[in-house]
């Protein structure tokens, strides 16, 4: 008796470690250029919606040498992207993992790399649940050290949002923040008690650091819930993006001072850049970027594009001891690692370093994380200005009596222009 009492206390331990487990992502120094979007649309993001034809596709190069056998699988989560108690045969008919058959090397490029796609759903994976999903992709079996982990999103729409972005209503935050008002309409869905049964996340720029979580209804009506607050639902807007563009060696972009070869590869080094405090408005694509190789007539952007060493530099009056900067988008994965950190020059007084990138045009701005606080900080450097533009992603998860995880039943995608 006291054995088997033993055996459930491990079980259940063991249940909420895994439920506990949250699932960030990652990339490995070899994995270059990701990208997770709508199947034909470069600049999109990967949200899948129950019914809706419309596949995403996650794409990566392996700069590595060598060639691998790459398989990939997926991870069922809750909102919080932590593991679900369900077992992979509930959402994958039973198969942990899957090989990755679409790989194709590169085509008369000075860097070789061998290019990879996955596309979701397929034959092997038609996803059962929704749910937010975790893929991992890893070498042979060695699921303990992936070489990529990304998150996409899989929605059953079962409510509707109205949303809008205003100038905050309290005047001290009107110069740098942006207030998301939404509504839950849910005349056709049953939801008994809100309070416990909803979770709803937002995003900014589809970007996870920037995640507001927690937002309870201000006031429940018949068929609704309002989420109007001044306070709660506040979000940093930040500044427009710093872009470049190295699509062509022989045509830099003009925040390119010049392109040489190194006998090995291109190198690009990009105009020093200094701290923003004004906002001026620009087109710019909200962190992404997009491969393209303009140097090649009708060329295949994902196997005829090379790669350039890019040199970043930053002179801001800011030293090491007080926390670290780095370069932020999606050309970093939106990451802090020690390879997007800006190393400082105490010689010439400025921040440096070097990321390896794919032809074409990107996006990126520069965090400062400080060290007595180390949270993230996207104003110091770039300011903040209520007339950026940004887009915000709502998601709506739900998770009924005798539910064992929260499902997405809602989401809306609202630009601010």
């Amino acid at each position: 008796m006291l054995k088997a009492l033993l055996i459930s206390a491990v079980l259940v331990i063991s249940l909420q470690v895994k439920a506990q487990n949250i699932i960030r992502e990652y990339t490995h120094p070899d994995i270059k250029s990701v990208t997770f979007g709508k199947k034909g649309f470069p600049i999109s993001y990967p949200v899948l919606e129950r019914e809706v034809e419309n596949p995403i596709v996650l794409s990566f190069d392996d700069l590595g040498e060598g060639s691998h056998n790459y398989y990939y699988s997926i991870t069922l989560c809750n909102s919080d992207w932590s593991e679900t108690r369900l077992s992979p045969s509930e959402y994958s008919q039973g198969l942990f993992s899957f090989q990755v058959s679409n790989f194709q090397p590169s085509v008369n490029t000075l860097v070789h790399y061998v290019h990879y796609e996955i596309e979701f759903p397929n034959s092997e994976l038609p996803l059962t649940l929704p749910g937010n999903y975790a893929v991992k992709v890893f070498e042979d079996n060695n699921t303990d050290n992936p070489v990529l982990v990304r998150r996409f999103v899989y929605v059953d729409k079962k409510v509707d949002i109205n949303a809008q972005i205003r100038i905050p209503s309290l005047p001290e935050y009107r110069a740098e923040s942006q207030q998301l008002d939404f509504t839950i309409i849910n005349p056709d869905f049953r939801i008994t008690n809100p309070y416990q049964e909803l979770k709803v996340v937002i995003t900014k720029n589809f970007d996870w650091n920037t995640a507001l979580t927690n937002l309870k209804p201000q006031f429940i009506k018949p068929g609704s819930l309002d989420y109007n607050y001044t306070r709660e639902n506040l979000f940093i807007a930040g500044n427009e993006y710093r872009s470049f563009n190295i699509n062509s060696r022989k045509y830099p972009s003009t925040e390119i001072t010049t392109i040489e070869h190194s006998g090995r590869n291109y190198v690009a080094t990009l105009a020093t850049d200094k701290p923003r405090n004004t906002y001026f408005f620009k087109e710019d694509i909200n962190g992404l970027f997009v491969n393209e190789n303009k140097d090649v007539r009708n060329a295949d952007n994902a196997l005829e594009s090379d790669y350039f060493e890019v040199k970043f530099s930053l002179n801001a009056n800011i030293l090491p001891y007080d926390g670290d900067i780095f370069i932020y988008g999606a050309l970093t994965g939106f990451g802090f690692t020690e390879e997007n950190k800006m190393k400082y020059n105490t010689d010439k007084n400025i921040y440096e370093t070097i990321l390896m990138l794919k032809q074409g045009y990107y996006d990126y701005q520069y965090v400062f994380i400080p060290k007595t606080t180390g949270t993230f900080d996207e104003k110091e450097i770039e300011g903040s200005f209520t007339e950026t533009e940004n887009n915000y992603f709502i998601f709506v998860y739900y998770k009924g009596f005798g539910e064992r995880y929260e499902r997405p039943i809602g989401f809306k995608r609202v630009v601010k222009k």
